[in-house]
């Protein structure tokens, strides 16, 4: 098997996973959005490009913050989110961080009648179970210590019960000490998803179109539905304009400061912070990649 069937087989499997536990790591809107804000985050953008090779001298990028090493640690735990989708980050490198894992299920992977040989068909469906189990289920609940058994059904059932408790107590003094927990937790405040949500979007849409005024942009994204007005000719007497300006600004401001934030682990938040300013030819750049990336993904799968 080549590197492009090993990776399609792969694919495969995680889809699969991903169908039967997706609900469950998105439980909590603070993940994605978490996601989300260190993709437009210029410090995160910065560190990426560092790690990559894509800047070779910092000082030659402008302003550097003061705390850009706590940027670079966060960077080194949740590492690059834009050649990715939310489910694959989660799985592979975020609820690691974080220490919240699906909770482990029991699987069952063949069924064998009793005097019957195992034929063709229930060798390929238990191997396929096996596949799945070892190559994506057991990573969406966080690579749980397993132990694979083989449990005779018609025996005395007080017997086998005993015999499996011994081989789980056996198999957990085997075990190291329990992974990490997690060094990452969310802040609890009265930060509102609907608040993070509308200035990323307005981030979005100012990338989207850099060289349009403010007022445009809070027009397209529909922040602010008493201020909006027509694009063109502005009417007498008319301050609705000047009032979305000021609401847009605001959301632009707000999204700078909940995205460095969270480059630095804390999240959400809006504290002030030694940022980047945002260059939105730049972050619609890296929105592009994502989105490039989210097609042509989407397009294999569709392929499998």
């Amino acid at each position: 098997m080549n590197k492009d069937q090993e990776r399609d087989r792969l694919a495969r499997l995680m889809l699969l996973s991903q169908q039967k536990y997706g609900i469950s790591i998105q439980g909590d809107w603070r993940h994605e959005n978490f996601f989300r804000f260190l993709q437009i985050s210029p410090s995160y953008r910065l560190a990426h490009l560092a790690a990559t090779g894509g800047v070779q001298d910092l000082a030659a990028c402008g302003h550097v913050p003061q705390d850009y090493a706590d940027v670079v640690k966060i960077y080194e735990a949740f590492g690059d989110v834009w050649q990715t989708d939310f489910w694959n980050w989660w799985v592979k490198r975020a609820q690691y961080q974080f220490g919240l894992r699906c909770p482990p299920r029991v699987h069952r992977f063949a069924t064998l009648q009793p005097g019957a040989d195992a034929d063709q068909q229930s060798l390929d469906d238990a191997q396929a179970c096996l596949d799945q189990y070892f190559s994506a289920d057991r990573l969406a609940e966080g690579k749980p210590g397993s132990l694979v058994i083989a449990i005779p059904l018609h025996a005395d059932r007080a017997t086998i019960m005993r015999e499996v408790s011994k081989l789980m107590d056996e198999a957990e003094q085997s075990f190291g000490p329990d992974a990490d927990t997690g060094q990452f937790k969310f802040l609890v405040n009265k930060i509102r998803r609907q608040t993070l949500d509308e200035a990323r979007r307005v981030a979005w849409a100012r990338a989207a179109a850099p060289k349009q005024p403010l007022y445009v942009i809070g027009n397209r994204v529909g922040i602010a539905a008493a201020y909006v007005t027509k694009e063109g000719v502005r009417a007498p007497k008319d301050n609705r304009r000047d009032l979305m300006v000021i609401v847009t600004s605001r959301q632009l401001k707000r999204a700078l400061v909940f995205s460095e934030n969270a480059a630095r682990g804390r999240f959400p938040c809006s504290d002030e912070v030694d940022s980047i300013d945002f260059d939105f030819k730049e972050l619609r750049s890296s929105i592009i990649v994502h989105r490039n990336w989210i097609k042509a993904e989407l397009g294999r799968l569709k392929g499998l």
